[in-house]
C-alpha cells in the first residue's frame, strides 16, 4: 500500500519550515553574511530558547552549524548539506 502524495506526516513542521527559509535568505545575501543568532530570531519571529531548541535539532540532523563566543553570543549557517535541502525546498537561490 502506498501512501497518497498529500499525506500529512510527510509534512515538514511549518516553524522548522521557516526557520530553514532565514537561514537560505541569511545564506543567499550578498556576500554570504552571517546572521547572528538575535537576527535569526527576529527573522523567524521567536523567542532565542525556542530558536536554540531548534537550532540544536537541525544541528543534530546535520543541516546547521551554531557558533557560540564566551559571551553566549552566536550564529548559526547552513551547512552544506543544508543548503541542498534549501535548494530542493525553496529553489535555487535567486
Amino acid at each position: 500500500m502506498t501512501k497518497p502524495d498529500n499525506d500529512p506526516s510527510d509534512a515538514i513542521d511549518p516553524v522548522v519550515e521557516g526557520l530553514l527559509r532565514q537561514l537560505w535568505a541569511a545564506a543567499n545575501e550578498p556576500g554570504n553574511k552571517v546572521w547572528s543568532l538575535a537576527k535569526l530570531s527576529k527573522r523567524a519571529q521567536m523567542p532565542q530558547s525556542t530558536l536554540r531548541r531548534y537550532l540544536s535539532s537541525l544541528t543534530e540532523a546535520g543541516l546547521v552549524t551554531v557558533t557560540l563566543d564566551d559571551a553566549g553570543l552566536g550564529s548559526s549557517t547552513l551547512t552544506e548539506f543544508g543548503r541542498s535541502v534549501c535548494t530542493d525546498l525553496f529553489g535555487p537561490a535567486a
